[in-house]
């Protein structure tokens, strides 16, 4: 019983002197501060491609997006690519 009284009695006490991260300091607040003209449906339009390789020798992933405006949807597509290892 004293150990789960303990154990609460930290766990408040952590929870209490936390502290959650709320962004870099420094930077500007852009919270509904987009371009007034902005056209979504433009913007998302045609095919956007992402690629993503953390190491040399493993494998890569190449993303691609297609936007179409009628209906409003984004599709994508992850192709995944070995690249040759090297002795």
């Amino acid at each position: 019983m004293k150990t789960i009284i303990v154990l609460t009695f930290f766990g408040i006490l952590g929870c209490t002197f936390c502290h959650v991260p709320t962004g870099p300091e420094g930077c500007r607040d852009v919270y509904n501060q987009a371009k007034s003209d902005f056209d979504l449906r433009k913007f998302f339009t045609g095919s956007w491609y992402l690629t993503y390789a953390k190491h040399r020798n493993h494998t890569a992933d190449c993303v691609k997006f297609d936007g179409t405006a009628n209906p409003f949807q984004i599709k994508y597509e992850v192709k995944r690519a070995l690249r040759p290892t090297t002795n």
